[in-house]
């Protein structure tokens, strides 16, 4: 890993997402980079119609915002930011829009964003923007709660449909998890009613035996009633300080975001999230 690049509205929210990502930094030595990108409104034109982009405000905008980023720096523990090259980038325009142009030109290795809450339940969770970059950025992203506290990384769990790419997903993980000694637990939850459970996971694990080698990869296969509650025990009984999913329009990822989690939900709001879609693989 080369590139961390970790985005921030200013709020108390994304302290949390700065912080972890210099720890993340210093663990693989690498540059990290403070993102912020703004939304400036054209002027109305003479018709009523709309304007066009004042240059002047838009000038002033970049530089303002160029500002807080260095106050938002100078303002971190030093013992944080000791040894570290952190750099700044102001964009204009849509913040999903921005950071995924940006991190595509920039080949950033991995994306730190802050939760956030809002209405829907994605959003509560995550923020909207958040969800939106895990959808189609062009590297992993890590979503850290504003309460999360960076404690090293001993144990990842990775929810896994066992599909194909999954394996790939998994090759990635347990490369990053050398760099922290780390256990990777991989589990999948089958439906009581699944009668093919069994063959589907000698099938993938023989994928997996064939593709990965890390002796502290682990493989859980559990029966549920209901996928959220399948989720949630997983992470509480191997006590994860890192949540891996790999994103996608159906499956565990998609089944988590359901209004039924909120309450649930709640006492895990401090583990992080790292997802994988099939752009970032």
């Amino acid at each position: 890993m080369k590139k961390i690049l970790v985005t921030t509205d200013f709020s108390d929210k994304s302290i949390a997402a700065i912080e972890y990502a210099c720890n993340l930094a210093k663990v693989f030595n690498t540059d990290l980079e403070l993102f912020n990108s703004f939304v400036t409104v054209p002027s109305i034109g003479i018709d009523g119609g709309p304007g066009v982009m004042n240059e002047t405000v838009l000038e002033a905008g970049i530089n303002l915002n160029r500002e807080k980023l260095d106050d938002l720096i100078k303002g971190l523990d030093e013992s944080l930011k000791k040894g570290l090259t952190i750099s700044t980038h102001v964009a204009n325009g849509d913040p999903v829009l921005s950071i995924r142009k940006y991190v595509k030109e920039n080949n950033h290795d991995l994306i730190v964003m802050g939760s956030q809450g809002e209405s829907r339940f994605e959003e509560i969770i995550f923020g909207s923007t958040t969800v939106d970059v895990m959808k189609t950025a062009t590297c992993p992203v890590l979503a850290i709660p504003p309460d999360a506290k960076y404690r090293g990384i001993s144990k990842m769990v990775y929810a896994t449909d066992l599909e194909e790419k999954d394996v790939e997903v998994i090759k990635h993980l347990c490369d990053l998890a050398s760099e922290f000694d780390s256990e990777v637990v991989v589990f999948h939850a089958f439906g009581e009613d699944n009668m093919t459970a069994q063959e589907d996971a000698d099938r993938f694990n023989e994928m997996l035996q064939e593709s990965v080698s890390y002796e502290k990869l682990k493989k859980e296969s559990i029966t549920y009633g209901n996928s959220h509650d399948a989720i949630l025990e997983v992470i509480k009984k191997d006590l994860a300080n890192l949540i891996v999913m790999r994103e996608k329009k159906r499956g565990i990822f998609s089944r988590l975001f359901h209004p039924d989690m909120v309450k649930r939900i709640n006492f895990h709001t401090t583990i992080p999230l790292l997802t994988y879609n099939d752009n970032s693989l």
